[in-house]
């Protein structure tokens, strides 16, 4: 059966798919407009994306870069490293070597000193037995006999010492007390150690020795009774014939050869020795204590004084000229000289170190009589040197 239209409904019903459609054209420009805003977002979101990417890139490109000059300067310092372990391997191999030859010359110059002392003892002794030979008249002293005297003058010097710095209740201790005017002349030598205090005490001693009998041209004449003043004028009398021209030399050696002899002829007792002992005991008298030690002293140091005279009148009595020559204080220590003991030495002092701080004995040093320019050293000084201390 056919449809019917009726014209009444027709209104209503295009009202109502007008509305239809409004509403669907509203939906689908709210969800165009939505898909307009996702798109936007994405778009953003995409170059952002592309953005970071360019970023990351570039910040990729550079690290490669840098692990690229990581790794060159990498392989440099491997080979730096190889080659610096070869110098290192190098260095050990010629340290062991210079090691090897710092032992070999050691003990090369070990063996050279020795074969030197040797020679030198043999060249003493040929030295004397030449001399001994040649003079059968007596004119000269087997060299090996006037050092053995030497040597037990100085070793008298050191047993005084020894007694004044290691007796009971002397020394040291001495000066650890309240002083006496007497001793003040010590107190500078407050707080040492015995060792140092030993060495100056030597020194003193042999300085003593040396001033007022070693290094003195002495005649033996100053005991002779009425005759005031006659030491004194030959020694000034030879003073005045060594300073004439050198062509009188022989005959200004035959005199006082012969003076010495004489004189000794007279065999007076000379007054010089005992003098000399007495200042020498005066002057260590603040450092005693004890009047046993004393009485044992003054027979040391007169038996010293003796024996000094009777070896400087010994050597007067030749024609070879022998000196007791002391080293110069605070010069370097040369061959003359034998380092003993250190003394203390620190960074600012006045002085260097190695040099001669104190001179506990002379030099014995001989001038042959045909030869008066050649020197010769038959025992060497005995010296203490400055050594650094930490």
């Amino acid at each position: 059966m056919a449809s019917q239209h009726h014209p009444q409904d027709t209104g209503p019903a295009l009202e109502a798919k007008d509305r239809g459609l409004a509403g669907m054209q509203e939906r689908t420009s709210r969800l165009q407009q939505e898909l307009d805003q996702e798109k936007l977002e994405r778009t953003q979101e995409n170059q952002k994306y592309h953005a970071a990417q360019r970023s990351w890139t570039e910040e990729l490109d550079r690290a490669k870069m840098a692990v690229h000059k990581l790794s060159a300067r990498n392989e440099k310092l491997k080979t730096a490293c190889e080659n610096m372990q070869e110098d290192m391997n190098a260095a050990s191999e010629r340290h062991e070597f210079m090691m090897f030859q710092q032992d070999s010359l050691g003990s090369r110059l070990r063996e050279s000193e020795e074969e030197r002392q040797r020679l030198q003892a043999l060249t003493v002794v040929l030295r004397g037995m030449v001399t001994k030979n040649s003079e059968p008249d007596g004119e000269r002293m087997d060299d090996n006999a006037i050092v053995g005297k030497f040597i037990k003058l100085r070793e008298q010097v050191q047993r005084i010492a020894s007694k004044l710095c290691f007796s009971e209740g002397n020394g040291n201790a001495v000066l650890t007390q309240e002083m006496s005017d007497a001793q003040r002349d010590f107190e500078y030598w407050k707080g040492l150690s015995q060792a140092q205090l030993l060495n100056r005490i030597r020194t003193n001693i042999f300085e003593l020795i040396h001033s007022e009998i070693l290094g003195r041209p002495l005649f033996g004449l100053e005991g002779l009774q009425d005759t005031s003043g006659l030491e004194h004028g030959l020694s000034k009398f030879e003073t005045a014939l060594n300073n004439l021209n050198p062509g009188h030399k022989a005959a200004v050696l035959e005199w006082r050869v012969r003076t010495v002899r004489c004189a000794s002829l007279l065999n007076i007792d000379n007054p010089r020795a005992e003098e000399v002992a007495k200042y020498i005991h005066e002057f260590m008298k603040p450092l005693i204590t004890s009047d046993a030690l004393d009485t044992q002293l003054r027979t040391l140091i007169l038996k010293l004084c003796n024996d000094s005279m009777s070896f400087a009148l010994l050597l007067r009595s030749f024609k070879d000229l022998y000196r007791c020559e002391m080293p110069d204080i605070h010069s370097p220590l040369n061959d003359d000289s034998e380092e003993q003991c250190p003394e203390p030495y620190r960074n600012g002092d006045p002085h260097a170190e190695g040099d001669v701080a104190f001179v506990l004995a002379g030099s014995l040093v001989k001038y042959p009589e045909l030869h008066p320019e050649r020197r010769l050293v038959l025992e060497k000084a005995h010296v203490v040197v400055f050594k650094k201390t930490e």
